[in-house]
């Protein structure tokens, strides 16, 4: 089958190269592979080509799956992905798309979009093309589509930050952003942008908590204007002994219309209680929001009710006999007991209280909830789980090897 489907690839209008081949893991089983190398074909060819693929029902080969690669230009890792159900039509116009998206960038870029729409990723790794160009590329070619675009530079700075980006962005925030990133002055390396605005930056800061201080006090008024609400601002120093930079701390930033969430300390390294320190700082310059009174309630819970004392029970000197209320004659016992003269014996009545149990629910009494209704009750289910990430090929070198 790989090698009939190889050789009828191969023999398509605009199909420079092609590999059909199978691959076997432990984790994920049996994968068959089609990779097309077709930098030049037209919609119509690419149309062509995604069915002649689609007319081999991998799918209904069990323990099968299947992964059908695309590359569209002729001098850049370019490539367009899909699993084993794909729309052949939609797939030649995302191969448009990221030809006009490669001639704004570099790197190594990809498309994948999977057999149920959940997922609509770009991905752009080791690229040198600056956050503004990278914005202006894809939201024009692909931003209707409503993919997600990932960013890993080949050098992360303010110019060429890390990037998580959910589109569509609007003319105007995208602006917005493209501002603040050219004149905030501080080291903004990472940006998540979605809900048309940052939701979250990094920034690299001076080790010394002073000039960090006031370098994360620009960020964070310099934000306002781009940032959703509420937004986090998390920062890095540089290591002591040169490396990877030690995270710093973070801060969640509000204006007052929702609450603030607790941040919690994490950093790692010498300095630890000056960067602390320097949390609290910057969040306690934050929380300025006024905090509204408690609302009070007039419920004033029911008086306890009184219980009334039995009368007192006198027992008098030998052979006298007391009764109990006569309402119930049940809290009286007679029993015979020795007289203490003449060594006779004679029926003497004494009567002693019995206590009567109590009632199953009386005031005072609350029982407890059960186990499993008990609102504080630890929930025992965990986080869902995130599916692994698409198997993604790392140059276009790699195919010819297999």
């Amino acid at each position: 089958m790989a090698n009939d489907l190889q050789s009828a690839l191969m023999t398509m209008p605009g199909v420079a190269d092609a590999w059909v081949f199978h691959d076997e893991t432990y984790g994920e089983g049996f994968t068959f592979n089609v990779a097309v190398d077709a930098p030049t074909a037209t919609r119509s060819e690419l149309i062509a080509i995604a069915d002649r693929i689609a007319d081999v029902r991998i799918s209904l080969i069990a323990n099968y799956t299947q992964n059908v690669e695309f590359w569209v230009t002729p001098d850049k890792p370019v490539t367009v992905r899909r699993h084993s159900h794909f729309d052949p039509a939609q797939m030649a116009d995302d191969a448009e798309r990221l030809r006009v998206i490669a001639e704004s960038a570099d790197g190594r870029i990809d498309w994948f979009r999977g057999d149920d729409g959940a997922v609509n990723e770009l991905s752009v790794t080791e690229s040198h093309t600056p956050a503004a160009d990278l914005l202006d590329a894809v939201g024009q070619s692909a931003g209707d589509t409503g993919l997600g675009m990932a960013v890993s530079p080949s050098s992360p700075s303010t110019r060429t930050p890390r990037m998580n980006v959910s589109f569509p962005l609007s003319a105007q925030k995208e602006a917005s952003i493209k501002q603040f990133l050219g004149s905030v002055g501080v080291d903004v390396f990472g940006l998540r942008i979605d809900d048309d605005g940052v939701s979250a930056l990094q920034a690299m800061v001076p080790a010394d908590p002073a000039a960090a201080e006031r370098e994360l006090s620009t960020v964070i008024e310099a934000s306002k204007a781009v940032a959703t609400n509420p937004w986090m601002v998390a920062w890095y120093v540089p290591s002591a002994i040169g490396g990877v930079p030690l995270f710093g701390g973070a801060v969640e930033v509000t204006d007052c219309s929702v609450p603030a969430a607790q941040i919690r300390q994490a950093a790692l390294g010498t300095g630890h209680d000056d960067i602390s320190t320097l949390q609290e700082r910057l969040q306690s310059k934050i929380n300025t929001c006024v905090t509204p009174e408690p609302i009070r309630t007039e419920w004033t819970p029911p008086e306890p009710e009184a219980l009334s004392p039995s009368a007192p029970i006198t027992l008098n000197q030998r052979g006298t006999t007391v009764s109990a209320p006569a309402a119930d004659t049940r809290t009286a016992v007679r029993r015979t007991t020795a007289a203490p003269t003449g060594g006779a014996t004679r029926d003497t009545p004494i009567v002693r209280p019995v206590r009567l149990p109590l009632p199953l629910w009386s005031p005072g009494m609350r029982p407890r909830p059960a186990a499993a209704g008990d609102p504080i009750a630890a929930d025992p289910g965990g986080a869902p789980h995130h599916p692994s990430a698409p198997h993604r090929s790392t140059s276009r070198t790699a195919r010819s090897g297999r």
